[in-house]
């Protein structure tokens, strides 16, 4: 009968004489390396299979034939799984993004929302290459909705450019017009400082809010309300600390109904095509220490010049509604 033989488990370190002479040794050739139950104890799971796999053949790349060696080269190969891991994982991503495009692609063409050109490689995004990309991967409907988070976050995207490139467009008109109105009705001194950059904006805006609003020439404008205007108690210990609210009014007396009406009689037809208006609005200022307040009203007109809504405020008769009336 025959018996096994009771060995020490070894590996067998093959070493090159190039490699033993660049790292300043001597030996080469195979050596083995016994092992010992202290140094396998103090091995990982994972290492300890490493090791055990180089039990049954010959292991390159070693220097010198030591335990050190070899747990250097044990580290060295667990380093390169784990880096082929890395690599295969960000590849089956950057798979799915690519598939999740072309699903996406082909779902807003069918939209009629983008006129996608055809791929790289020279494929559309076909009935066959959505069933072929479902027969790779399975998690086909996780896919989908990554495609269509893509599809909306490209239609997000090209609505976010077309408006930009809207508002672009609008921002150059308005300053071309405004330039343009300077030039009408600046004086030469403001047309000289505007075409030097040197004309305040402040100054610039004056111009075309007189010029707009020129049929309001003779009315009163409105003054805010401040915390002077709250009718403070005489021991009020704050006077400073107020707040002040303004709305639209749903409701208006006969007098303020008739000034409405004459202030909407100034606008011109165009500007009354265009959207212009006007509008009651209520103002009131409150005392948080004494609860003194104070109330006004006001016409605010709209005009619209160069698609951009210019308002102003402009005093209105004092009114007496009950505060239900009031709008929001």
């Amino acid at each position: 009968m025959a018996t096994m033989e009771n060995r020490t488990a070894q590996v067998v370190l093959t070493i090159t004489t190039e490699a033993a002479v660049r790292a300043g040794k001597i030996r080469s050739g195979s050596i083995p390396v016994d092992l010992t139950e202290e140094y396998l104890a103090g091995l990982t799971p994972e290492q300890r299979e490493v090791v055990a796999g180089m039990a049954h053949t010959a292991v390159f790349g070693a220097v010198e034939p030591t335990l050190d060696e070899l747990t250097r080269l044990v580290n060295t190969q667990l380093a390169e799984k784990a880096e082929k891991r890395q690599k295969a994982e960000e590849e089956a991503a950057e798979w799915r993004r690519q598939a999740a495009r072309v699903i996406a692609e082909r779902r807003i063409t069918e939209d009629g929302k983008v006129d996608w050109p055809r791929r790289p490689d020279g494929w559309y995004a076909s009935d066959e290459l959505i069933a072929a990309m479902r027969a790779e991967d399975p998690a086909v409907a996780e896919l989908e909705m990554e495609a269509e988070a893509v599809a909306e976050a490209v239609q997000r995207e090209k609505r976010k450019s077309q408006e930009e490139e809207a508002a672009q467009a609008a921002a150059a008109r308005y300053r071309e017009a405004c330039e343009a109105l300077v030039r009408q009705i600046g004086t030469q001194d403001q047309v000289e400082r505007m075409e030097a950059g040197m004309l305040p904006n402040s100054e610039r805006l004056d111009l075309v809010y007189s010029h707009i609003f020129r049929a309001f020439a003779g009315k009163e404008r409105y003054r805010r309300l401040t915390a002077e205007d709250a009718c403070h108690d005489d021991d009020c210990d704050d006077p400073t600390d107020v707040e002040v609210e303004a709305g639209d009014c749903s409701a208006a007396t006969a007098a303020q109904w008739q000034e409405i009406k004459e202030f909407r009689s100034l606008l011109s037809e165009q500007e009354t095509r265009d959207g212009a208006d006007v509008d009651l609005r209520w103002h009131e200022v409150e005392c948080w220490r004494c609860r003194g307040k104070s109330r006004r009203w006001s016409l605010r007109v709209t005009i619209y010049w160069h698609g951009k809504a210019m308002t102003r405020e402009y005093a209105a008769t004092p009114g007496n509604l009950a505060d239900a009336e009031w709008g929001d």
